[in-house]
């Protein structure tokens, strides 16, 4: 398998001032499009931090990732916000574990 980590980068920027109703909604939205994501690709996912995720996905998975363009990263920056930010993630993957 390959292991992975994901992060919304900019969580905070995203719902500083925000009502929590606001802020759930944006959460909300930014881990159903990861879930969504590695579930995709039949792979396992937990979030252990608001903002922090960890996978496991097959390696024909990751190339398949690779062959989309990682297309989940422009599916995040979509994200309506109030605050007119978009949302961005990070991605890190060790292939050969």
């Amino acid at each position: 398998p390959v292991w992975g980590m994901i992060q919304i980068d900019n969580l905070e920027e995203l719902t500083k001032g925000l009502s929590d109703r606001e802020y759930t909604s944006i959460w909300t939205d930014i881990n159903n499009i990861i879930m969504d994501e590695i579930d995709r690709y039949e792979g396992f996912i937990r979030n252990f931090q608001d903002d922090m995720y960890t996978f496991a996905i097959s390696r024909g998975a990751l190339h398949e990732m690779e062959e989309d363009g990682f297309k989940v990263l422009e599916r995040i920056r979509k994200v309506p916000s109030p605050r007119q930010v978009p949302a961005t993630i990070s991605i890190g993957i060790s292939e050969n574990v």
